[in-house]
């Protein structure tokens, strides 16, 4: 990736910098680190031999295997830039991200994508037909961030982005059983329950 070139003061470069690293999409979302509120701080130190930039950003889950790659990127765009003698990309796990931290065009994204926010305050409608009566059905979803929703109106799964998991934390979408959503499991028929013959 080209560089884009000398800036002409350190304020400057704090804001290409931020706009640049603000651009950097989120692995499993489809939405930039800006707008899901994961860009936590930028700061720029003039050394001797160049300028030493510190880029501080929020998880929204403290093991998201994206970590790396997003890190990665944000190196990658930092060192485009003329000047840069150093740099730094550091998790801050003190700095708590919220649902709430995604910005509105963020929300107007992931719903797009069939994916909402789970925040206090925030409308939980289904992306797909827009009934209000969601169901969680699972803590566990498609990402460690995300969890997984049901809407009976429109029988549709709906991925949740949210960080209400552990002590002392709880779901603003109301919990239910998935089978009193969807109907009692069927049991298995008999040809299922048999081993496949051999091919011949």
């Amino acid at each position: 990736m080209a560089g884009p070139g000398p800036v002409t003061s350190v304020a400057a470069l704090v804001d290409s910098i931020r706009r640049s690293v603000s651009a950097v999409e989120d692995p499993e979302l489809p939405v930039t680190i800006d707008d899901l509120g994961m860009i936590h701080d930028i700061e720029v130190e003039a050394l001797p031999d160049g300028l030493r930039v510190l880029v501080r950003l929020r998880p929204t889950f403290l093991g998201c295997p994206a970590r790396f790659l997003i890190e990665a990127n944000v190196r990658d765009r930092v060192a485009a830039f003329d000047g840069v003698a150093g740099m730094s990309v550091t998790w801050e796990s003190a700095a708590t991200w919220r649902p709430d931290d995604i910005s509105d065009a963020g929300r107007a994204k992931l719903t797009e994508h069939g994916v909402i926010v789970d925040a206090p305050g925030a409308e939980h409608c289904c992306p797909y037909c827009g009934e209000h009566d969601l169901q969680l059905v699972s803590e566990r979803g498609v990402a460690l961030c995300r969890r997984l929703a049901y809407c009976p109106a429109c029988q549709s799964s709906v991925d949740v982005i949210g960080a209400a998991r552990g002590p002392g934390t709880a779901a603003v979408i109301a919990p239910s059983a998935l089978w009193a959503a969807v109907g009692r499991r069927q049991e298995p028929r008999e040809e299922e329950t048999q081993a496949c013959p051999s091919r011949q």
